[in-house]
């Protein structure tokens, strides 16, 4: 059991711990265990802007936090006699966070300051209307609780509070050690019925926005990704660090990377920033989910190729003299058919697709269907350009570089490198734009807007040695 406490700042200066439910924010992560995923795929890096900014976001909205407007009159305890019996009719005329401040605590959690501002009114026991405006501190305590294998929950255990400050027009006749008791003995009754329960709807709606259960999404054709939480987040000076598995599927079946780069990676981290943090075997996953749907493929005529710039039939006749004159209704058919493969290093990242280039024509004099002239093997590399738009990771190919290698030929053998210039310009004008107009928008990223209200459409992205940062400042003036 993880206990949360929250901790606020009082007439000293001192900081007293606070919310430590928001510090282990996230340890859900630990309960959320799927075999057959990417293990991890995707690490999410939370500074202490963005965690400050949930709960900021959670306590300032009055459709969430609802604080009561009137309270029950104090009681007088059994026993005892007191010199003030305390306040009747209480209303609740103003209620204020005011100050919201954090700190990350290695190992721990979080350490975080809050404090707000309660103005009250009622009827004193003399007839008059007493006004208090008071400056108070809350102290929780929560636990984590698993009630089901996706979506812990975060349940208060304990929440006391503390007066910082207080002032106070006092009816005539009312004595300052009446006020004292008042406020010893009263209001430690009052205040914890009506600033408790707002604590309580706090963590329900950290509960609900961490949830994800049905964090699902389609994949292209017949693909899915869905995200779950790896396990428990570590927590360091400057982040809370969160892994995240990925199962991609194609239909039934589950991809797995080709090689597996995540068990050695050391993950960078931004002490200025917040980050989304995707591994080069993710990126690769998602690639060959599109490649089974066949969306790498491409079928070009002749007319369609010289549409686009791409060299002609007769410059084709022209490098290889070993093709027979007069072939017609020439076309090119790329297939792919081995997985995709995403290389990522520092200012550098490629899409690798292993394709096979089958030229086809037909003689002059037959009616027969065209028939292979050649098959070249072609190792394609593409650099990729991201953005992120929304909870879409946008991508966009241009050709980097072909590795070429003769596999058939029914016009003799030739020095495939002769066709290297032809083969890029096929490539690089035919085909890479019909392939980025099919995996532009594909890859779908954990909802962060949703979740936690961090937008990625204006953030640093930077390739490392096998991750991709997407980097952004979230912190608010």
């Amino acid at each position: 059991m993880y206990y949360l406490r929250l901790q606020m700042t009082g007439i000293n200066g001192s900081m007293m711990r606070s919310m430590s439910w928001l510090g282990n924010l996230v340890l859900f992560s630990a309960l959320l265990t799927l075999s057959r995923s990417l293990d991890p795929g995707v690490f999410l890096q939370l500074d202490g802007c963005a965690l400050q900014n949930v709960v900021t976001d959670i306590l300032t909205n009055d459709d969430i936090i609802k604080i009561p407007k009137t309270l029950p009159s104090p009681k007088k305890e059994k026993g005892k006699k007191s010199q003030f019996m305390g306040l009747s009719q209480i209303h609740v005329d103003n209620f204020q966070f005011t100050k919201i401040s954090l700190e990350l605590l290695p190992g721990t959690g979080i350490q975080m300051s809050v404090t707000s501002n309660v103005a009250i009114s009622g009827k004193s026991f003399l007839g008059g209307k007493t006004e208090l405006k008071m400056e108070i501190n809350i102290l929780t305590a929560t636990s984590l609780q698993n009630e089901n294998s996706s979506c812990p929950k975060f349940v208060m255990d304990d929440c006391k509070t503390s007066l910082i400050d207080v002032k106070a027009n006092l009816p005539s006749g009312i004595l300052p050690n009446a006020m004292n008791n008042f406020l010893d003995k009263t209001l430690k009754t009052l205040l914890p019925g009506m600033l408790c329960p707002p604590v309580d709807q706090v963590l329900s709606t950290v509960n609900a926005k961490l949830c994800m259960k049905d964090d699902s999404f389609p994949l292209g054709k017949s693909g899915s990704l869905q995200y779950t939480v790896s396990q428990l987040p570590t927590v360091t000076k400057t982040h809370m660090d969160i892994a995240l598995n990925i199962t991609v599927q194609h239909g039934e079946s589950v991809i797995y990377p080709s090689w597996n780069s995540t068990d050695s990676i050391s993950v960078p981290s931004n002490p200025k920033a917040t980050s989304l943090v995707l591994t080069a075997d993710f990126l690769g996953c998602a690639f060959t989910a599109l490649q089974e749907d066949g969306e790498f493929n491409f079928l070009g005529t002749e007319h369609e190729l010289a549409e686009v710039g791409v060299m002609s039939l007769s410059v084709l006749s022209e490098l290889l003299p070993e093709l027979p004159p007069g072939l017609q209704d020439c076309k090119i058919n790329i297939s792919v058919n081995e997985p995709a493969m995403v290389t990522l290093d520092p200012n550098k990242a490629l899409l690798h697709l292993y394709s096979s280039m089958d030229v086809t024509a037909s003689s002059p004099d037959s009616d027969s269907a065209p028939e292979s002239l050649f098959v070249v093997n072609v190792h394609m590399n593409f650099r990729i350009q991201f953005s992120v738009d929304g909870k879409k990771l946008h991508t966009v190919l241009s050709l980097d570089r072909t590795f070429l290698s003769l596999t058939s030929s029914s016009v003799g053998f030739f020095e495939v490198l002769d066709l290297n210039e032809f083969i890029t310009s096929v490539v690089r004008d035919a085909y890479t734009p019909i392939i980025n107009g099919m995996v532009e928008t594909a890859i779908s990223l954990p909802d962060m807007i949703t979740m936690l209200n961090i937008n990625f459409a204006k953030a640093h992205i930077q390739p490392e040695k096998d991750l991709l940062l997407i980097s952004v400042n979230v912190c608010r003036a």
